[in-house]
Formats: C-alpha cells, structure tokens, sequence
C-alpha cells in the first residue's frame, strides 16, 4: 500500500534507541552524541557529529 508509514517512536534513553534500531530492520536513529554500539554507521550533518 502505497502512503502508508507507521508513527515516529519516541524513547527515554539513548540505549532504548539503540536497542529498537538494532532490532529492527531499515530502522534510522539520530542521536547527539556518542553511539556505543560498535555495528553503527554514523552520517556527517553539515560536516558535523553531533547537534
């Protein structure tokens, strides 16, 4: 079905997102910070790491 998409997902914690990204296939997570997750891909904004 085309024009379908599911809510955003909101959490409390960077782990959660991290977590939830982890676990789901195609899942995007922007975070300000430092990921520990030692499978993340980071992607430059602007030319920068973080907010």
């Amino acid at each position: 079905m085309k024009g379908v998409i599911d809510a955003p997902v909101f959490f409390n914690t960077a782990a959660e997102l991290q977590n939830f990204i982890a676990n789901t296939a195609g899942a995007i997570g922007v975070f300000d910070g430092t990921v520990t997750a030692s499978t993340a891909k980071t992607v430059l904004i602007d030319g920068k790491r973080s907010f």
